[in-house]
């Protein structure tokens, strides 16, 4: 009896010891490119130097009433997270009509006012007719330029009336909820659809966006009245909610118990092991998308053959030097399969953007330099005015 008690418990011990080493391994695999990185050294202390003047910076009289960015990820971990399950809701976009510091990667701080649905526009073109629609990330929504040198700012700069659907941290399924959700209100006669190489990503199947996508209903987020876009009930309260508890949140976050429960939130897709099925993923099923992806790319496509649209997709690559990935070519690889199957082309800018000059990239942080989003707005211009004339 006791023999059988003592296997039982190091049969346990055992697994457990197992589990835990798998766990520390996918904390590790996404990380591992920029370890083996030549440049991780010198990347990693740009940015930690910046980040410690940031905080200095943004304690300032100029800065210390506005407020940091609130990304759609954020619903992601405890305790927006729980607003959200009790709501039965989550938002995808930021607050609205809110003044946020955006971020700072050697341009200075970029301050910015969100449009009525929280998205980094100029508020009056959603009154407007719009030609086209980007759909993307931070890459998209503009980090950390001034508008005009955004992709959607250069667009407009251009007269092409563009709104931009994106934020920081968004991922595929992000992509595709706000196509569902904006695209048939907006109307545009060309949709781009932005992927970035890091959302060749199983992580996104981990976040409550995933549970909530294929519920989610349009007038919840945006409705029409008077010919007037404005935001639909839930969204405004819960929106509403979400301010009135940030603005509580500061005493809260003082609390032991309080902060172990936002680690472990964070921990979860690691609990998971969402790297290690990534990784075999990527291995052996290397010429497939992840499900994600599949959404977006299937969104657009679908409302663009109702009404009458263009669809365009691209594929953005990540420096070299500030954020090395092993798996772009598999990404690209696979989205040309996919979209070749439904008798579409995706657009790279492999020819236009060379990785590892870090000028295409911002002076102390991954995006884009205002150089870089120049490049890439350009190619995107030119594929719109090569299918208007056709």
């Amino acid at each position: 009896m006791k023999k059988t008690l003592f296997n039982t418990i190091l049969f346990l011990i055992l697994t457990l010891f197992t589990y835990l080493s798998l766990v520390i391994i996918d904390i590790l695999l996404p990380r591992l490119p920029k370890i083996l990185s030549k440049d991780y050294k010198n990347s990693l202390t740009i940015i930690k130097e910046r980040q410690i003047l940031d905080f200095e910076l943004y304690k300032g009289k100029k800065y210390k009433n506005i407020d940091q960015m609130i990304f759609p990820f954020d619903y992601n971990y405890f305790p927006l997270n729980q607003i959200a399950k009790k709501n039965k809701f989550i938002n995808i976009s930021s607050i609205s009509n809110n003044k946020f510091i955006l971020c700072n990667e050697g341009y200075g701080p970029k301050i910015i006012n969100t449009d009525r649905f929280g998205f980094r526009n100029p508020d009056h073109l959603w009154d407007e007719e719009i030609n086209s629609v980007i759909i993307g990330d931070s890459f998209v929504e503009g980090m950390c330029v001034n508008y005009l040198d955004t992709l959607s700012g250069i667009f407009n700069k251009n007269q092409i009336k563009t709104i931009s659907l994106a934020n920081g941290g968004n991922s595929a399924i992000y992509y595709a909820s706000l196509a569902k959700i904006y695209l048939n209100q907006i109307k545009p006669k060309n949709v781009f659809l932005m992927f970035h190489d890091n959302d060749n990503s199983l992580v996104d199947s981990t976040e409550p966006i995933f549970e909530f996508y294929n519920s989610l209903n349009r007038e919840d987020y945006i409705k029409k009245i008077n010919n007037k876009y404005i935001k639909g009930d839930k969204h405004k309260n819960f929106n509403l909610e979400i301010i009135n508890y940030l603005g509580n949140l500061n005493s809260k976050k003082k609390n032991i118990i309080f902060k172990m429960r936002i680690n472990l939130s964070k921990l979860k897709k690691y609990l998971y092991l969402t790297h290690l099925r990534e990784y075999y993923h990527f291995i052996f099923k290397s010429d497939q998308l992840f499900d994600s992806a599949k959404f977006a790319i299937n969104e657009v496509v679908e409302y663009c053959k109702t009404n009458d649209c263009k669809v365009h997709v691209a594929l953005m690559r990540s420096s070299n030097f500030w954020d090395p990935r092993y798996f772009y070519q598999n990404f690209k690889f696979s989205l040309n399969k996919y979209l070749n199957n439904l008798n579409y082309e995706l657009i790279s800018f492999d020819d236009h953007i060379d990785y590892r000059n870090k000028e295409n990239f911002a002076p102390k942080g991954p995006h884009f330099s205002i150089k870089g989003y120049e490049i890439i707005a350009n190619k995107l211009i030119e594929k719109l005015e090569l299918h208007a004339n056709k």
